[in-house]
């Protein structure tokens, strides 16, 4: 359809008609006023007048009831062309999704599906991005002074040089920016890794005076191990440290910047502001990089606002400062969190280090929070022990009370225990005791004969165990199977021998066939 007139605007039409009735102006005049042709002024009057309205408008209809008045008396208007058959947007969406699907070839399809109803290609590609950005809603966010910290690496990063000017690592930019004031904190790093990422955020904690109630990172490894949409988990390290300083964690989602648009713009800021100054700068220290960023960072945050009163800084003095959660009484020291399982020994192992645990938790896993100094081990979320980091590797630590009593009382044996437990049976057995102890041979061998002689009076009781070694005494043995066999036989229930001894008395006859050391010389002497 061949256009006649350009389609007016509602608000121009009602200036035109203001125009042309209140203040009575020529044609040409209302023409230059409003920006258009003479004949769409003569045009459009006409059809006012056939739609019968006068001014001022008395009802003061809004601008479709307008149109709907005026626009069946503009004949010759061009209209504008509606589709038939409109494309479902939303599939064309997902396929524009699959590798190599294109929208020309979305337009040929749907030309091949519609005949006749079809339109041009360039006028298909309008509709879809009108359609697109109806789906793009954004929704502006007032932070609350202390609610927020956005905390990101910028994407830039410095170069530290060695002294022959070759380049020892490029040192990367951490920043965190409050939500309320936008007041910015930049610091390099070497790595980021999780102790780096760990330290910057307390670094950030300290330069602000204070915590914001939520920390809005992205989801780096360190920060995030789990980057779910609905129900992140964070780095048990990371999230240790926010337990520590009373704040949460909740992660941008991925692939979506505008979840944190104030660290985006911190970024862009700092880049533009500190990076692209230090530019021509040589630094061969993260020292002196760091005091260069931090005389940029005051600079920055002092700086007045464009569109508003005031600067970053006397936004976080007068309304985020007070907001923010304070400090504990000491700084963060990084833990590292690994799980493991207690071996048979009932130790785990840390870094090729052994520890011990309850004895009742083998096979266990445990959780273990290591620091430079301490070890902590929990079980369940309960803490269970701590021992004090050791740094050579291969040494065993061992308490008492993660023992078996068998194994502490082995640990802790020595002849002073062997001596104290045979003086509680009697003197037979004290005496047998000193006489074994007293000995040269070695100390497990002794150990070994106190446990014999506990098994002996565990079964045959302690009494019979005394009466067992005065019997043994008095023949003059103090081996195990002796008092074993004494036990056995039940000898010790007889009369001591030491008794029947010492009542017996044996007298020598003296005769003749009675031959002494002198008759075996005598014979030798005959010999020679």
């Amino acid at each position: 359809q061949i256009m006649t007139q350009q389609r007016l605007h509602m608000k121009k039409l009602r200036e035109l008609i203001r125009l042309k009735n209140e203040a009575h102006l020529t044609n040409r005049q209302v023409a230059a006023i409003l920006n258009i042709s003479a004949s769409t002024v003569s045009y459009y009057l006409r059809a006012v007048t056939q739609a019968g309205l006068n001014w001022p408008l008395a009802a003061s209809p809004h601008d479709d009831g307008l149109m709907a008045m005026v626009e069946p008396f503009c004949v010759n208007l061009r209209k504008t062309k509606k589709l038939k058959d409109t494309p479902n947007w939303e599939h064309i969406r997902q396929e524009l999704a699959q590798k190599g699907v294109t929208l020309q070839l979305l337009y040929e399809e749907y030309v091949e599906q519609n005949g006749s109803h079809n339109f041009s290609y360039s006028h298909f590609c309008r509709e879809y991005k009108k359609w697109l950005n109806t789906q793009d809603i954004r929704m502006r966010l007032n932070h609350e002074y202390g609610d927020k910290s956005f905390i990101d690496f910028a994407g830039q990063t410095v170069p530290i040089y060695a002294k022959d000017n070759t380049v020892q690592f490029k040192a990367q930019i951490f920043l965190a920016v409050l939500g309320g004031s936008q007041y910015v904190f930049a610091k390099a790093t070497i790595s980021q890794k999780l102790p780096d990422w760990v330290g910057a955020n307390i670094d950030a904690f300290e330069f602000f005076g204070g915590v914001a109630s939520l920390l809005v990172p992205d989801n780096l490894k360190s920060a995030i191990k789990d980057s779910c949409k609905y129900d992140p988990v964070s780095n048990p390290t990371y999230a240790d440290m926010a337990l520590h300083y009373g704040t949460e964690i909740l992660p941008a989602r991925s692939f979506k910047p505008k979840d944190k648009a104030s660290a985006e713009n911190s970024v862009l800021i700092v880049e533009r502001w500190i990076l692209a100054r230090l530019r021509k700068h040589k630094f061969y220290s993260l020292r002196a990089l760091n005091n260069k960023i931090k005389e940029l960072v005051i600079a920055l945050n002092n700086k007045p606002f464009q569109k508003k009163s005031g600067s970053r800084r006397s936004l976080f003095v007068e309304h985020e400062q007070a907001k923010l959660k304070l400090l504990p009484t000491h700084r963060y020291e990084i833990a590292i969190f690994k799980t493991v399982k207690v071996q048979n020994d009932y130790h785990v192992c840390v870094n090729n280090c052994f520890y011990s645990v309850p004895y009742h938790l083998i096979s266990c896993y445990v959780e273990c929070r290591i620091t430079n100094n301490t070890i902590e081990i929990m079980h369940k979320g309960q803490r269970i022990t701590s021992h004090v980091v050791v740094k050579i590797k291969g040494t065993r630590t061992t308490l008492d009370q993660h023992m078996p009593t068998n194994h502490r009382e082995h640990k802790n044996w020595n002849k002073d225990v062997f001596l104290s437990w045979a003086n509680d049976i009697g003197p037979g057995t004290i005496n047998i005791a000193k006489e074994i102890c007293s000995t040269n041979i070695h100390r497990d061998r002794i150990y070994r004969f106190h446990l014999g002689l506990k098994s002996l009076a565990k079964k045959y009781t302690a009494q019979r165990l005394e009466s067992a070694c005065l019997r043994a005494r008095a023949i003059g043995s103090l081996e195990y199977k002796t008092l074993s066999s004494i036990l056995s036989k039940k000898l010790d229930l007889q009369p001591c021998l030491e008794v029947v001894v010492s009542s017996y008395r044996p007298q020598l006859a003296s005769h003749h066939n009675i031959r002494g050391k002198n008759y075996f010389t005598q014979q030798l002497q005959e010999n020679d």
